[in-house]
């Protein structure tokens, strides 16, 4: 099969390899939409699995073609499935309290194992779930991200009348300011400096702040109510080196500041002045199951309406080309493979 692999540090390339073999429990799926995220590129970047050459890619939605073994699991060959991308040792505490997520021994998709940029992938049968009908293969692919915002959120004090920011428009910045205003949010603003993200954001109705060109604290702050000391909730997905800082001037007394992104070095946090407002930092990593079904129900009854955020549809030999403009901040959001 063709598949879009790895070969070392910064090299992605197409070619040829066989096609996946499933172990007992395991299911075959035929790829049929499989997104890029801000995730794979810093796979890439930096080099993270061990073991190469690797297919990239954890988002996706497929047709289930064989399993393997005589399992209990609800599926057949021919149902359009799509696969929680994260499984856990099962052993240590953390996966024994349900948070396979943060489990120091966890196997991702597309870098432990061989990922979706592919023709066919193999999943554990636990990992999957079916696909809603009336829901096309392009939503379904972006579960996985709306998990990833979902499981964010649903850390967050985050209520109906709450006023939000969200630093940084990519895919998850976007989804969260979606949600925030699903759930009732009364202000929901957004700071973005690619102008084509910024755009996007724009023509879905959020105000969209430059944070390269005006102040982002100050032009944030202006959108809220008379009265209004700050945010209740800030999600920082930027992941700069000021852009904490940025969410906790941003912050009302008490409030909270949700930390989304990757960050690379040591942001500036503005400590003293959390202190002194008794605001609360908190952290997410990925999503776990429920997120992902919760994920599902959101998109299939469109409360949560993915579709304007699919900006580009490619094939499989464009995948390293789009690696390349999303590198570099192109005109790009969300850009779904058809392998």
């Amino acid at each position: 099969m063709r598949a879009a692999l790895m070969m070392a540090k910064g090299i992605l390339e197409v070619g040829e390899i066989p096609d996946p073999r499933t172990l007992a429990g395991e299911a075959l799926v035929e790829v049929d939409r499989a997104g890029i995220c801000g995730s794979d590129l810093v796979t890439l970047a930096d080099g993270r699995p061990k073991e190469l050459p690797r297919v990239l890619g954890h988002e996706f939605a497929g047709t289930l073609r064989e399993i393997e073994g005589n399992t209990g699991y609800p599926f057949k060959p021919g149902d359009r499935v799509v696969a929680e991308p994260i499984s856990g040792c099962g052993i240590c505490r953390s996966c024994r309290n349900g948070q396979y997520n943060v489990c120091d021994d966890r196997v991702i998709l597309g870098v432990e194992t061989d990922g979706v940029f592919a023709q066919y992938v193999r999943v554990p049968l636990e990992n999957l779930l079916t696909i809603p009908g009336e829901m096309s293969f392009e939503e379904a692919a972006l579960v996985q991200p709306v998990a990833v915002a979902v499981h964010a959120f649903r850390r967050t004090a985050f209520q109906g009348g709450s006023a939000a920011a969200v630093l940084g428009a990519g895919p998850i910045g976007a989804l969260l300011a979606m949600l925030a205003r699903a759930s009732g949010g009364t202000t929901v603003v957004v700071t973005e400096p690619n102008p084509f993200r910024r755009e996007l954001m724009e023509n879905l109705g959020f105000p969209a702040i430059d944070p390269v060109e005006e102040d982002p604290v100050a032009a944030a702050l202006s959108h809220l109510s008379e009265g209004d000391e700050g945010f209740d909730v800030v999600f920082d997905a930027a992941g700069s080196t000021d852009s904490v800082r940025q969410a906790t001037e941003m912050t009302r007394v008490g409030g909270q500041v949700m930390m989304v992104a990757t960050y690379h070095g040591n942001p500036d946090i503005g400590i003293t002045r959390a202190r002194k407002r008794e605001m609360n930092y908190l952290t997410t990593r990925a999503h776990v199951f429920d997120d992902f079904r919760a994920s599902l129900n959101l998109i299939s009854s469109r409360q949560l309406d993915v579709r304007p955020l699919i900006t580009n549809e490619i094939g499989l030999g464009e995948v390293p080309g789009a690696f390349e403009t999303l590198t570099s901040g192109g005109p790009m959001m969300k850009v779904l493979c058809q392998p």
